[in-house]
């Protein structure tokens, strides 16, 4: 079967999984984090209408129409997330360009706009981009690390590794994207990049990461149930703390750059709730 073929079968079996293990979430991930923009009294922004179907300026979708920069494959053993790209009106083509162009400097493969794109569009609660329950099924496919939504001059990041939403803060003037990126990379510290597996219409598990973010077959992941996000008083996210060891699991076979199997090494059999952290 070719790589190609795979992937449109995997697509077509993980659009079921999606709808249904979205609906299935715990209540609080649909409830407001303490810290987001709700709570500390900024105003909502428009984020309800997907962001492919905003009116854009002539510059901004001349911008589009261009192919996007390729990942460069990690060949320094250095592990690569990545990271969700999202852009609003009004916003210029030069700082999303920028933003693909550096995120590797930063630690972060960007997901294509392409996949990101068609993925948001069959997740329903992906109608709100800057939800947590869009940014965990994200995660699942095409494996989103950090959500990085720019408006204007203003930057959210949703981190659905650690379940948590920051507060919007606007960027400088003067190099946008290298402060964007530099502020996503310190947040990524909170928690270790958290993988779920996926089952494919083969009946083999698939994990979103691959070549493109330094995986390769032999890598070892460790099992976890699901973590635990801590909060100050303030309601600010301050740690994270990986649930309980229950087996461990290993990449055997990579399918395209993006893309990895994975098997059940020892422990208790893997299920898509598991929290899978790769082990370096």
């Amino acid at each position: 079967m070719t790589v190609m073929a795979r992937k449109l079968m995997i697509a077509t079996s993980l659009v079921g999984f999606l709808l249904t293990g979205c609906t299935t979430a715990p209540p609080d991930e649909q409830i407001s984090v303490a810290d987001s923009s709700e709570a500390l009294g900024y105003e909502k922004p428009d984020w309800q209408t997907p962001f492919w179907e905003r009116n854009r300026t002539p510059e901004a979708s001349e911008a589009e129409a261009a192919p996007p920069p390729q990942a460069s494959p990690s060949t320094d053993g250095v592990l690569r997330a990545n990271i969700g790209i999202v852009v609003g009106e009004n916003v210029s083509p030069g700082l999303e360009t920028a933003l693909r162009n550096k995120a590797t400097r930063y630690g972060f493969i960007p997901v294509p706009t392409s996949a990101l794109r068609d993925a948001a569009r069959r997740i329903p609660e992906c109608s709100d981009l800057r939800s947590l329950a869009c940014a965990r099924a994200l995660a699942v496919y095409p494996g989103v690390r950090l959500m990085m939504i720019v408006k204007n001059r203003e930057l959210t990041l949703i981190d659905p590794s650690a379940g948590a939403i920051y507060p919007s803060t606007e960027l400088p003037s003067d190099n946008p994207a290298d402060a964007a990126l530099k502020l996503a990379a310190e947040r990524s510290t909170l928690s270790p990049w958290v993988l779920r597996a996926f089952p494919g219409d083969d009946g083999q598990l698939y994990i979103s990461a691959g070549s493109d973010n330094g995986v390769t077959p032999g890598t070892e992941l460790t099992v976890h149930e699901p973590g635990t996000l801590v909060r100050a008083p303030s309601g600010q996210p301050v740690a994270w703390r990986p649930g309980k060891t229950i087996g461990k699991a290993r990449v055997v076979e990579l399918v395209g750059s993006n893309l990895a199997v994975v098997v059940s090494k020892s422990g208790t059999s893997l299920t898509p709730d598991m929290d899978l952290l790769i082990s370096r």
